[in-house]
């Protein structure tokens, strides 16, 4: 503990580092004794060492907490400190407490122990609790936010220090230290904290600040303890601003509206892996061509057996599930209203879909435009805005080289500023932080061994069964023919071979 001892009617001061020994009681009060019967005292301030003399009357104050002690020994200061702070677990906080101006006699001769004193230490501050919450199931491993979690906020701050700087002859008996602000004006203050949370875990940061002066309060008066980060993606570095929050005061502080940058959600579509399942079962193939020999095709009964979970080179993969196909691709809520790509309008649908392993419906917003091989949608949209992306669906054809056709399903995340479709037609880049799938028009094959449909239509099996026994599953059907439109929930016989587009278990 910081101690400063200032001898009564006078500027004199002097500061002594004393060390506790700590025994708890009962109902859980601690009582602290020192562990020396004599100090070593040194200056503090302008002040030079002075001994205090049998008889006379001083005071004492301190505060402990690991803060850092300037050089004239007059103010300590709990700033950001990595060798201090970066070593704390995610519940701890190095938190300043103090004991106000408490006089004492000094001995009256040398060996006699000066008569006993109780001090009580008070917190000095604010404490802001942040919640981050990792709820993937299928990321395995570590979740990690990009770099530090960075909480600005005028609630708190660290630009200054706790000050016992003597500047009267007076001492108010029982006052704790003030606090001296570094900065006149209201600041925002900038507080880091790393996070790594485990699947399916949550894990909370807690941060310390100090009570601000009048001339820096901020407006509100709505409080909230937690905040809470979705999960974000790890390496975009572009960052969105999530809900301004407000921290609730603790001791004999105030709190204040705060606000935490936090990146963008992980993307349905970013669990897709790049191309189809190969013939071997080995990985997949190598090209986009629609007649690649090496394309595997599966009835059902195979592909849940062999792709229900598979690891290749390695990395885990699992068949999706219809749910987890509509979130990534969408295209509408069943057969019967499929999204279609020949009329040139508006559509809107509530698309049941499935991410992080919760199956719940979000909107989207269709538009055709020009020859029907190109729409733009804006997808999984809801009513914080946070998964907000635009899609870009377009079939490539090739006359010369039908070999080549496919559909071209191109996402970028645009968060809760994109509103409307035309934001979406009028986005000029599709290639920053976007992803893109393309979907090969394989054809299928049915119980004939004969290869239908090829470079015109895609099917994908999903692990989800349907319920009607004549067509009892659901698949992906992609159709660039002329009635152009792509269905989540397409029934067909499980006898019929169509081919397997994976999705990974966790994007690293």
């Amino acid at each position: 503990t910081h101690c400063f001892l200032r001898k009564a009617g006078t500027t004199t001061q002097v500061y002594a580092l004393i060390d506790w020994t700590a025994t708890t009681a009962a109902d859980g009060s601690i009582t602290l004794n020192t562990k020396t019967s004599e100090l070593t005292l040194l200056s503090s301030g302008s002040s030079t060492v002075t001994t205090p003399q049998a008889g006379e009357t001083w005071y004492i104050a301190g505060i402990t907490g690991d803060g850092n002690l300037n050089a004239d020994r007059t103010q300590v200061d709990f700033k950001y400190d990595a060798a201090k702070d970066d070593a704390l677990e995610a519940h701890q906080a190095r938190v300043p407490l103090s004991f106000g101006w408490t006089p004492f006699v000094v001995a009256a001769a040398s060996g006699e122990r000066a008569p006993k004193i109780t001090v009580t230490f008070r917190p000095q501050g604010s404490l802001l609790k942040v919640t981050v919450n990792n709820t993937t199931a299928v990321n395995s491993g570590q979740f990690g936010v990009s770099g530090p979690i960075t909480v600005t906020t005028n609630a708190l701050t660290t630009d200054g220090a706790f000050d016992y700087t003597p500047t009267s002859t007076t001492v108010v008996e029982g006052a704790n230290p003030t606090f001296s602000f570094a900065s006149a004006t209201a600041v925002e203050e900038t507080i880091t904290r790393n996070a790594t949370v485990s699947a399916n875990a949550s894990k909370a940061y807690v941060l310390w600040g100090y009570p601000r002066p009048a001339d820096h309060l901020a407006s509100g008066s709505s409080f909230s303890t937690v905040t809470t980060i979705p999960p974000y993606r790890t390496y975009n570095s572009t960052a969105k601003t999530a809900a301004v929050t407000r921290t609730k005061a603790y001791a004999n502080a105030i709190g204040y509206p705060t606000t935490v940058y936090v990146e963008r959600p992980i993307l349905p579509i970013e669990y897709v892996t790049a191309r189809n399942v190969n013939a071997a079962e080995t990985g997949f193939v190598t090209t986009d061509a629609t007649d690649d020999s090496e394309l595997g095709f599966f009835n059902y009964t195979d592909a849940a057996a062999k792709f229900t979970t598979k690891e290749i080179d390695g990395v885990g993969y699992h068949l999706p599930t219809a749910g987890e196909l509509s979130a990534a691709f969408g295209g509408g809520p069943s057969s019967s209203t499929p999204l279609s790509f020949t009329t040139a309008t508006t559509t809107s649908f509530t698309e049941p879909v499935t991410i992080n392993n919760v199956s719940t419906t979000k909107s989207s917003i269709y538009k055709i435009v020009g020859d029907s091989k190109t729409v733009y949608g804006i997808r999984l949209i809801d009513t914080t805005g946070a998964w907000r992306t635009a899609y870009r669906y377009r079939f490539v054809s090739d006359d010369a080289a039908p070999t080549n056709n496919h559909l071209e399903i191109t996402a970028r995340y645009v968060g809760p500023t994109f509103t409307s479709i035309d934001q979406v037609e009028t986005l000029s880049d599709w290639t920053t932080d976007a992803f893109v799938v393309k979907i090969p028009l394989t054809g299928w094959i049915g119980g004939s061994n004969t290869r239908s449909e090829l470079n015109t239509r895609a099917l994908l099996w999903s692990a989800t069964k349907g319920s009607d026994t004549a067509t009892p599953l659901a698949a992906f059907f992609f159709e660039a023919a002329l009635n152009k439109k792509i269905t989540p929930y397409h029934g067909s016989e499980r006898v019929n071979k169509f081919t397997v587009r994976l999705f990974k278990n966790s994007v690293e």
